[in-house]
């Protein structure tokens, strides 16, 4: 008798499906439901929470900042782990079995332990503030606590290991002797990256950017500790309609505007991506 290898799946899909994918859809579920107020929730089907919601203009602010704040996170981690990802791809053996290993491991300390050390760092007599007074850099303490300047902050150090080794992977996809021929052909090193590397890397880059912004957005433990309640994004926005206001249709509805949101940029940008790709592509 032949054993099916398939039905070693039935209890992993089983344990999935009760534990993940009825929870979920549930809560999903409830979005579309009337909200009653103290945890309650009605049985009949309507749109009135996203009316509520997309009408209302501190939600849309908070869905705005925390946009603009996980736009900063990308950009900023774009910006610091391009040229880690290209150095790390362009370096020896013995140096990125000694890095990346690095990386791996600092990718391994939990989020809200990270948090905590930033919290340490950043307060106003903490290293960065006495390291800058003394440098002479700024005058008075800088605020990094409770200010989104800390949770950029935070975040990007969260991310940055991510990003470097997405952006590590797609350099070594470019051959090095398309930099050496533009190089022999008089192109400068600036003028290498900015017409050989960049453009071969921008698929990359892309994608590696809409990973490190949809975990922007979703991020919750961050600014909790280092915005202090002071910085609003969606995440909390979510937890204190679920939690402290036991709304949890409203909570839903917000869950799902801040997912559609997420795909539809996603969506936009892969879109416009390929339709930047395909002149380049049909072009001789």
């Amino acid at each position: 008798m032949r054993l099916r290898w398939g039905f070693l799946l039935v209890p992993v899909l089983l344990v999935f499906g009760v534990f993940y994918l009825v929870p979920t859809a549930t809560f999903v579920l409830s979005g579309f439901r009337p909200e009653l107020g103290l945890g309650r929730v009605g049985d009949t089907f309507t749109l009135e929470n996203f009316r509520l919601l997309l009408t209302d203009w501190f939600f849309l602010w908070v869905l705005a900042n925390t946009a603009k704040l996980s736009l900063y996170i990308t950009g900023i981690s774009l910006l610091l782990g391009f040229p880690m990802g290209y150095i790390l791809a362009r370096s020896g053996p013995r140096a990125a079995n000694l890095l990346v290993p690095i990386l791996l491991l600092s990718s391994f300390i939990t989020l809200v332990i990270r948090a905590l050390g930033w919290v340490i760092l950043l307060g106003n007599n903490g290293p960065v503030n006495r390291t800058l007074l003394f440098l002479g850099v700024a005058g008075e303490p800088v605020q990094f606590l409770n200010h989104p300047r800390g949770v950029v902050l935070g975040m990007v150090h969260y991310v940055l290991p991510l990003m470097v080794l997405s952006l590590m992977s797609v350099v070594k996809t470019i051959p090095v002797s398309l930099e050496q021929a533009a190089e022999n052909l008089g192109a400068g090193r600036l003028r290498v990256y900015t017409r050989v590397v960049l453009p071969l890397s921008l698929p990359g880059i892309l994608s590696a950017s809409l990973v490190i912004f949809s975990l922007s957005m979703g991020v919750f433990a961050t600014p909790l500790l280092l915005g202090g309640g002071k910085v609003y994004v969606l995440p909390i926005l979510i937890y204190q309609e679920i939690t402290a206001k036991t709304r949890y249709a409203m909570g839903a509805a917000m869950a799902l505007v801040l997912v559609a949101l997420v795909l539809l940029i996603n969506a936009l940008s892969t879109a416009l991506a390929a339709r930047f790709q395909a002149p380049r592509r049909a072009a001789p």
